[in-house]
């Protein structure tokens, strides 16, 4: 469970602590004040270490494996012409830098990037382990209109669309869980 995000000189972000409860946490605000972009960073981070422990859960993350896979899926979500582009641009400032601290200290995360950054981000502080749960963003009701086939047509042509509709679409398309995980997915229903 993520505990804390420190967020400095990310887009609209000049600086900025959010700290989560275990349970639910509703995010307010206006239209351009940075609700997106905050949780599309923090799916990237736990989506990376989610994927990279599924290739590989017996192998600990790596400084070098990390750096380059963060990078791609901040890119990959959030859309900017380059890794860089997320840094906000003021004089004095060039680096941004997130730190996300969870409830178990062998997954806190560091790491910073330049403005000028294409492809690579800083490792600061690695986590000693991967996350072992996906995490989940559902981005709009508007891709459940063309969830069927989207996987397909977004792994072999260029699309406008942010990856975190497509890792959707692969978690929508999941089997059904069973056993004891299948009653902690009940007790979450609404009743």
């Amino acid at each position: 469970m993520i505990q804390s995000l420190a967020i400095n000189n990310l887009t609209i972000f000049p600086e900025a602590t959010f700290n989560f409860s275990p349970q639910l946490n509703v995010l307010v605000g206006e239209n351009g004040s940075g609700k997106s972009h905050l949780l599309k960073v923090v799916y990237a981070v736990l989506a990376t270490s989610a994927e990279e422990g599924r290739k590989a859960p017996t192998l600990a993350p790596t400084k070098n494996l990390l750096q380059i896979r963060l990078a791609e899926k901040l890119v990959a979500v959030l859309r900017p012409e380059s890794l860089g582009r997320l840094a906000r641009r003021k004089q004095g400032r060039e680096r941004c830098e997130i730190t996300c601290l969870f409830d178990n200290p062998d997954l806190n995360l560091s790491f910073s990037f330049a403005t000028q950054s294409k492809s690579e981000v800083e490792i600061k502080k690695l986590p000693k382990h991967w996350i072992e749960q996906s995490p989940v963003f559902l981005p709009t009701r508007e891709l459940l209109t063309i969830y069927p086939g989207f996987v397909s047509v977004y792994e072999n042509h260029y699309l406008e669309f942010e990856e975190n509709w497509r890792d959707t679409c692969l978690l929508l398309g999941s089997l059904v869980l069973r056993g004891p995980r299948e009653q902690r997915v009940k007790n979450y229903s609404p009743r």
